[in-house]
């Protein structure tokens, strides 16, 4: 995938959490679209483009939105190279692949991002976190699902399509 391509979904992303994804918010749990760029594009191009675009969105999202600067950027990073690891092991073909590295990375992103926050202020309970936390996995799994499934076609080229270059 191109950068400017992937700069639009991230861009685009970044305005659409911040303000008409908590109109679609279940029981107070919003899916991280940022996230799930970063998991799925890592995924299916093998590109680290979608790590540093990740962590700059990541940076800004802080900026706009939290009191604590760095923490989405970390968080990002640490999924998408979990992710590009992971990607040696996966097959990026089988849509099982994209339902393990969604939980494990939304786990992993919320874990640290809580961790980090908690240092500096006190936000809520472990106990409270851990309750939102299977809402959180299976939102951002049902996101990245459908981002899967409309990229795996562009992303994935085999010998026998007749368009194949």
């Amino acid at each position: 995938m191109k950068i400017r391509i992937a700069a639009l979904l991230f861009m685009g992303a970044f305005l659409i959490q911040g303000s008409l994804l908590n109109l679609l918010a279940i029981m107070g749990v919003t899916p991280n679209l940022l996230l799930c760029l970063v998991i799925t594009l890592t995924l299916l191009y093998n590109s680290d483009r979608a790590i540093y675009l990740g962590a700059a969105f990541g940076i800004l999202y802080d900026l706009v939105y939290s009191d604590v600067i760095g923490v989405a950027s970390i968080g990002l990073l640490m999924a998408g190279f979990l992710t590009w690891k992971a990607r040696q092991l996966l097959n990026p073909e089988n849509i099982l692949s994209i339902l393990i590295l969604s939980s494990a990375g939304t786990v992993l992103y919320n874990l640290l991002y809580w961790g980090i926050v908690n240092l500096f202020r006190d936000q809520f309970g472990l106990l409270d976190f851990l309750k939102l936390q299977p809402g959180y996995v299976a939102y951002n799994m049902a996101v990245m699902i459908l981002l899967y499934l409309g990229l795996i076609n562009r992303a994935i080229r085999h010998r026998n399509d007749r368009y194949y270059k």
